[in-house]
């Protein structure tokens, strides 16, 4: 009984809200596309790999990911929105 409760109050709810926004998907304008821009960096120590970050994280930047490199200590990637 107590799942039947449970399943109709779920039920419940997505009609309640399938009524309330009209059953109609979001239109064009409420779902802008997000644009990101993309900067990378290598570091060959990790007083430079540091600082490099530190600058691009005080610009706006996130970094988003690193890869090793044979030649160097990587490859250091970060995004932020396109302005």
């Amino acid at each position: 009984m107590r799942n039947f409760l449970l399943g109709l109050s779920i039920s419940g709810a997505f009609i309640a809200g399938s009524l309330f926004t009209g059953g109609r998907p979001p239109t064009a304008d409420a779902q802008a596309t997000q644009r990101w821009e993309y900067h990378c960096t290598e570091g060959f120590n990790a007083p430079t790999i540091m600082e490099r970050a530190n600058q691009a994280g005080a610009s706006g930047w996130e970094m988003v990911g690193a890869v090793a490199s044979p030649r160097t200590h990587g490859l250091w990637c970060f995004k932020r929105p396109r302005r």
